[in-house]
């Protein structure tokens, strides 16, 4: 059973057009705290998070997407506005990207459950010296599931496991509280995966084009990699159910690439392997 402890943390976003179309205006995002906790996290550790420290790296990895307009909703910023500038056509209510109140309807909310926290400082003795080895330790499991508010279906659903620890730090004394700061290092890994998986759900990786054995991709800045392998789909294949009169759209696999470069708004990926030409939006997907 979960409770909500220090609340809610949601993603609503609005579509600007359809999924790899080409966008008239940005999408619209908007992170709502507070955060939904599972019981399953220690007291102690769910007493030191503090929601900045959820909600500030999601808004991070929507922001470095490019592909995003940042909406807030957290109530603890925006009566803190309210109060301070009194005016609702204040400019200051969108200073730093980040607006209100959206004016159109939303069509798919984020919720984001954090099932698992560790949070420690682990220490021993080290040999043959006065000193002590330590190592900080922070450990998340965080969920999502996308509602695409149309239709109340779950879009998109995923969870992730991320940990990271300082390096080892010979200190005179034990004890002390771990680094604050590994909380927001955590879980900006997990909220780097749980968006790149919704944005690439939304508007995925396609080929722009393709040129002497390179493609070119519509992806670029923090969203890929150079290294990174991907299987090319065609988009062209429709299937009618045999129960029902659902029509499901996909592709048949046309061939594997490999990013060789990555540019602000695209990237170039070197074609490995095709058993079909590869042609201007075709979708590439990752077993990762």
């Amino acid at each position: 059973m979960r409770r909500i402890a220090a609340g809610l943390l949601a993603v609503v976003v609005i579509m600007g057009a359809a999924g790899g179309a080409a966008l008239a205006e940005k999408v619209r995002v908007a992170v709502q705290s507070p955060i939904l906790i599972s019981d399953t996290v220690p007291h102690r550790d769910r007493e030191r998070i503090e929601p900045s420290l959820i909600v500030g790296p999601f808004e991070g990895a929507l922001r470095s997407s490019r592909k995003f307009e940042l909406y807030s909703r957290r109530g603890d910023i925006r009566a803190q506005t309210a109060s301070e500038q009194k005016l609702k056509s204040s400019p200051f209510r969108e200073a730093g990207n980040v607006s209100f109140e959206p004016s159109k309807p939303v069509q798919y909310i984020m919720s984001i459950s954090l099932h698992d926290l560790k949070f420690r400082r682990d220490e021993d003795a080290a040999p043959n010296v006065d000193r002590y080895r330590r190592i900080d330790i922070a450990r998340v499991t965080i969920e999502t599931q996308v509602l695409k508010v149309a239709n109340d279906r779950i879009a998109f659903h995923d969870q992730v496991t991320e940990e990271i620890s300082t390096d080892p730090k010979l200190v005179t004394q034990p004890g002390g509280r771990p680094d604050i700061s590994l909380l927001s290092k955590v879980t900006r890994k997990a909220a780097d995966k749980l968006v790149s998986g919704f944005l690439n759900n939304v508007f995925p990786i396609t080929v722009l084009k393709t040129k002497q054995g390179f493609a070119f991709l519509n992806y670029g800045g923090d969203s890929l990699s150079e290294g990174q392998v991907f299987d090319v789909y065609g988009t062209g294949l429709k299937l009618e159910g045999v129960d029902t009169s659902e029509t499901i759209e996909g592709g048949l696999r046309k061939g594997t690439v490999k990013v060789t470069q990555v540019n602000p708004k695209y990237s170039v990926a070197k074609i490995v392997e095709q058993s079909a030409p590869i042609e201007r939006g075709d979708v590439l997907r990752s077993d990762d």
